[in-house]
């Protein structure tokens, strides 16, 4: 390469092989002396800058246009039916009065039948629809009810069943992600957990299951969907279904509740503040993709999508703001900050108690992440970037990922590994790519906010730097 790739020439900073350092610029611009060169531009604000353009310049390119990935037809049937959160506005709302010490929450005491107001999803949970139910499992720490429609849909070989499901969350996952983050609240002073199954996930083409922070509120008439009580919603399982299969259901529960427990440790507490904390999108989904991971559904449970989607459109992903197409919470987005989150994770010392310092915590964003681990965002930041940067490459040991450990119990990894190769995800047929960050050839027109794109050029060189843009480069040789 000619070191034209999209920014003009020129030489020099004594820049060590294998060093990998910060360039400052001097009006405007950066001098690169003669060598070989992985160069890094950081976008360190919370807003899009444009680069210059040059030759060789070329857009951020879309997710899924290239034909050179043989999992790529599967992947883009899939990603239209990508779960998520069901966003709503929180209303002014007050906290369910503390339950009767005197409730008998004995198993044998909960109602048989009972209804549940289901958030419409057709119009994104602006209203509520009523769902009759019925139980069919209760133990000391969950019950779970389906919707009185699906019933003869609710068994299946026992693993796969909803009652296997169920069972299983109850007595394996569920103290595993209380000990990481925290019990959830008990608004409805049951001291248990709701599961709701309903097709109507399953028909919606919109969320494999959801929580609804509503629920946690008083029943009136600003919050007429609250069922006052903690209830995560799922589909039906469908065992030849990518996203409704009985692994990606539990994936799902598991990523559910940290929503649930993100919640009632965070905010719950403090809706009779002025300011009450509430928590970034972002971190969120984030911290939610990380629970599936360390509850053993790396792969089965689908999470790897999402980090093959942000390393085949890396430049174009922002790690907590909007994308380069103005797009909020995306698939990118959140495989971007599940590998930030994961990679911080792996340094801790105390690793549970890290992750409910974070939950517990009146901040929120990447400000408080950073604050407890003891870093600094520019500093996490670029050693996430690094990390992915040099993932399969030789490269200073500390931007790597910990080696992929094997979950005993679901016998799928823990971790991650950014040049595994092609994946199954757990419908045993959906194949996705991990193969590092795909290699660019130009420079975007823009990186979003804390985005970043890299390339490999020549020196001597020199590159005219934006406002706002960080400089760093590893010289090779």
């Amino acid at each position: 390469m000619d070191g034209g790739a999209a920014f003009p020439l020129h030489v020099r900073p004594q820049v060590e092989v294998g060093e990998i350092r910060v360039l400052s610029p001097s009006d405007g611009r950066v001098e690169i002396e003669a060598g070989q060169y992985d160069v890094l531009l950081r976008n360190s604000t919370s807003s899009p800058v444009a680069l210059p353009a040059g030759e060789g310049h070329s857009t951020s390119r879309s997710l899924f246009t290239s034909s050179e990935s043989s999992g790529e037809d599967d992947i883009s049937r899939w990603k239209d039916k990508l779960y998520t959160t069901v966003q709503r506005r929180l209303p002014q709302g007050r906290p369910v009065p503390p339950a009767v010490a005197a409730l008998d929450a004995s198993p044998q005491n909960l109602p048989h039948h009972r209804t549940f107001h289901f958030p419409n999803l057709a119009d994104g949970g602006q209203t509520s629809k009523t769902l009759p139910s019925t139980l069919i499992f209760a133990d000391a720490r969950v019950a779970a009810y389906v919707d009185d429609r699906d019933l003869h849909q609710a068994h299946g070989e026992e693993d796969a069943s909803v009652s296997g499901i169920v069972r299983t969350f109850s007595q394996r996952l569920l103290p595993l992600e209380e000990k990481l983050f925290g019990r959830a609240s008990d608004v409805d002073g049951n001291r248990r957990l709701l599961l709701f199954f309903s097709g109507e996930l399953n028909a919606s083409g919109l969320a494999v299951g959801f929580f609804n922070p509503l629920d946690l509120m008083r029943f009136d008439d600003t919050n007429p969907g609250s069922n006052e009580a903690e209830v995560l919603y799922l589909g039906l399982p469908q065992q030849n279904d990518l996203n409704f299969n009985h692994l990606s259901l539990k994936a799902t529960a598991c990523h559910e509740f940290q929503h649930l427990a993100h919640f009632g440790n965070k905010t719950l507490p403090y809706l009779g503040d002025d300011h009450p904390p509430f928590e970034t999108i972002a971190v969120n989904e984030g911290m939610s993709h990380l629970a599936e991971d360390l509850c053993g559904y790396n792969t089965m449970g689908g999470n790897v999508a999402f980090v093959s989607a942000f390393l085949q459109n890396a430049s174009g992903a922002s790690l907590d703001g909007l994308d380069s197409l103005g797009r909020d919470d995306t698939i990118e987005r959140r495989g971007a900050m599940y590998l930030f989150l994961r990679k911080l994770y792996e340094q801790q010392s105390y690793q549970e108690e890290w992750l409910k310092s974070i939950i517990h915590s009146h901040e929120s964003g990447l400000e408080n992440i950073v604050q407890k681990s003891n870093t600094t965002i520019d500093q996490a930041v670029s050693d996430f970037q690094w990390t992915v940067i040099l993932a399969g490459q030789d490269g200073p040991g500390k931007h790597k990922f910990a080696a992929p450990q094997i979950n005993p119990a679901t016998g799928d990894y823990m971790g991650i590994d950014l040049t595994q190769g092609e994946v199954t995800l757990g419908d045993g047929t959906t194949r996705v790519q991990l193969r590092g960050m795909r290699e660019t050839q130009g420079w975007p027109e823009a990186l979003p906010a804390r985005g970043f794109a890299s390339m490999r050029l020549y020196g001597p060189l020199e590159l005219e730097v934006p406002y706002g843009i960080q400089v760093q480069v590893y010289r090779r040789s």
